[in-house]
C-alpha cells in the first residue's frame, strides 16, 4: 500500500490486491461501488487482479473471496456507511482484471460511477449490471456468445460495444429512452447486427429503467 499526494487534495492511498481461483471451476463475482471510477477487463494471471485508489480511509475496498462446492464466490465492495468521513474531494477508482479462462457469472451494482468494462473476451455466463446516474461504457466486441446481459436503472446513460462476427441483439425498455444506433438494425425497441438471426445464439442485452440515454456501436474490442 502506498500514499500519493496530489495539490490541493486529500493523500491518495494506492493498494494493490490479488485473488487466486483456489481450485473452483466456476465464479460468481459481485462487485459493489458507490461513487467514483470504475474499470473491469480481462487479461489477468490470476483469478483476480485489483488495483485500488482512493483518498478516503473509511473507503478501503472490502474483498472476500471462498470456494465452496466448486463455485467460486468473490465479492469486492465499497463498505457500509461509505459517505462517513468524506469530503467535497473525495476520489476513488477501482482497476479490476479477470482471467479469461474462468467460467464467470458478474454482477455489477454502481451508483454515481463512471464505469468502462471490457469483459468480451472474458468467459462470461452472464453479465448483470445495476447502474445509478453514472456513465457506462461496456464493451461487448470480443463476446463470442451465448451470453445474457441484464442493464437496470432509474436513469441509464450507456455507450455498448457489440461485436460485428457473432449476433446481438439490444432490447430497450424504458419509457423514455433515446437511441443511438446507426450501424443495426431496428425492429420496434429491439436492435440488432448484421450477424444475428433468429436462430442465431448470440449476444443479447436486455436495457430496462426509467430514462435511458444509450449509443449501440458495432466494431473491435478497446481492450
Amino acid at each position: 500500500m502506498s500514499h500519493q499526494t496530489t495539490a490541493g487534495q486529500p493523500t491518495m492511498i494506492d493498494e494493490a490486491r490479488t485473488a487466486e481461483r483456489a481450485g473452483a471451476e466456476s465464479v460468481r463475482a459481485e462487485i459493489r461501488m458507490g461513487a467514483g471510477e470504475l474499470t473491469i477487463a480481462g487479461g489477468a494471471a490470476r483469478l483476480l487482479e485489483a488495483a485500488f485508489s482512493y483518498n478516503v480511509p473509511d473507503w478501503r475496498p472490502e474483498l472476500d473471496y471462498a470456494v465452496r462446492d466448486g463455485q467460486g464466490l468473490l465479492t469486492v465492495r465499497q463498505p457500509e456507511g461509505q459517505g462517513k468521513g468524506a469530503t467535497r474531494n473525495a476520489r476513488q477508482h477501482w482497476g479490476l482484471r479477470f482471467a479469461d479462462g474462468v467460467p464467470l457469472d458478474l454482477r455489477v451494482q454502481v451508483g454515481a460511477v463512471t464505469a468502462l468494462l471490457t469483459v468480451g473476451d472474458l468467459a462470461l455466463d452472464a453479465l448483470a449490471i445495476e447502474t445509478g446516474a453514472g456513465n457506462l461504457t461496456l464493451d461487448l466486441a470480443g463476446a463470442r456468445g451465448p451470453l445474457a446481459v441484464t442493464i437496470k436503472g432509474g436513469v441509464i446513460n450507456a455507450t455498448i460495444r457489440l461485436p460485428t462476427a457473432t449476433g446481438a441483439q439490444v432490447a430497450v425498455r424504458a419509457p423514455v429512452a433515446t437511441i443511438d444506433a446507426p450501424s443495426l438494425r431496428r425492429a420496434g425497441h429491439t436492435y440488432s447486427n448484421d450477424a444475428h438471426t433468429t436462430a442465431d445464439e448470440a449476444v443479447r442485452v436486455t436495457i430496462s429503467g426509467g430514462v435511458a440515454s444509450i449509443k449501440l456501436q458495432t466494431g473491435e474490442s478497446s481492450r
